[in-house]
């Protein structure tokens, strides 16, 4: 009745798409399906990060392969890659050495550290109190030999004189970090305090009286019985000398090298000064005996202590001269018209 003609009944169909998402580590080859088609995917090799793949989900379960087809789930397709950390329980550093035990600022501290094979780079750390004191971490570097690998670094000129700590780290392939490894070294005692007095004597200059017990150095090796604040290296110094001195406190310092190298007496042709005996014993006279005397001429002897406080003063001194002193080093010296020629004096309990 609504028609009233003949009727023809048409139905109009549309393809069904579906969506397929994936996530940052995976790529499909289509980003829209229809129900006859098969999608292949691929994920990303992230093991030079530090990661491998643990499973891939498809719509929130687990997937096996690299292609699915849409039949078998008529909806639209997550994909999603799922990594895990990878992790070396086996990084780590051992055998570290410093080259010597004690530096002074601006050597070169020369360490060998070992590592296993895994380990490809290295770092070295310090404290905060290092910090302050100019220390300074590196960057990165390379782990060239596992078994044996050298790293240097200068000693910052503001460092102090005592122990510091430092400290190794190793990063694998992957990014895992080991511990952190210790290694000690010493900073010497700055050798300013060393003085040479004559071309044969070298002393610890001990003004505020800081030190109570001293052992000589002479090329890196210590002088048997050389436990005095000065020591004598006949005929005259040369090489290079150090001093292990103890505080107050019972402390033991290393001060740093003090080079010396072919050091010559210079003498006047004028006037030369004889002193003997010397080494002498306390109290005992000793004679200071003045070569080329002139009557006309006026001399004066004066002899200091090591702290440089005058100790006795002769100022009209004659060709022989007697003196007579308590244990000590001293220092003196003949003055005239003719020039000042100096002179040491030891003398022993």
């Amino acid at each position: 009745k609504d028609y009233l003609q003949n009727v023809t009944i048409t139905a109009i169909y549309s393809k069904i798409s579906y969506t397929i998402t994936t996530d940052d580590f995976s790529t499909a080859n289509k980003t829209t399906a229809n129900v006859d088609d098969k999608i292949t995917f691929s994920v990303a090799d992230r093991s030079a990060e530090g990661y491998k793949l643990d499973k891939v989900l498809v719509n929130n379960v687990e997937f096996a392969g690299r292609e699915i087809d849409i039949k078998d789930y008529l909806q639209d397709v997550t994909i999603t890659a799922v990594y895990s950390k990878i992790y070396n329980e086996d990084l780590f550093v051992s055998d570290m050495e410093v080259e010597t035990d004690s530096y002074c600022t601006g050597d070169i501290l020369n360490l060998t550290f070992k590592t296993n094979s895994i380990a490809k780079k290295y770092q070295i750390l310090f404290a905060e109190s290092a910090k302050n004191d100019g220390f300074q971490n590196t960057d990165f570097g390379n782990v060239v030999t596992p078994e044996k690998q050298s790293v240097s670094f200068e000693i910052p000129q503001t460092a102090k004189y005592g122990k510091y700590q430092g400290f190794i780290k190793v990063v694998d392939l992957y990014g895992n970090v080991s511990e952190k490894y210790p290694f000690d070294f010493n900073i010497g005692y700055p050798n300013d305090i060393i003085e040479t007095k004559y071309s044969d004597l070298i002393c610890v200059n001990n003004f505020n009286n800081n030190y109570t017990a001293y052992q000589w150095l002479k090329n890196g090796k210590e002088i048997v019985g050389a436990n005095k604040q000065f020591f004598i290296d006949y005929p005259m110094l040369n090489g290079v000398y150090s001093v292990i001195v103890t505080d107050k406190g019972g402390n033991k310092i290393r001060v740093c090298d003090f080079k010396v190298k072919d050091l010559t007496s210079k003498k006047s042709t004028a006037m030369a000064v004889k002193v003997y005996p010397n080494p002498a014993i306390s109290s005992q006279p000793v004679t200071i005996a003045i070569d080329g005397f002139d009557e006309n001429t006026k001399y004066e002897i004066v002899i200091y202590n090591q702290l440089g406080a005058l100790v006795q003063r002769l100022p009209n001194a004659q060709e022989t001269n007697i003196v007579r002193l308590q244990s000590g080093v001293y220092s003196g010296a003949v003055v005239s018209q003719k020039g000042k020629q100096t002179f040491k004096l030891i003398i022993s309990d």
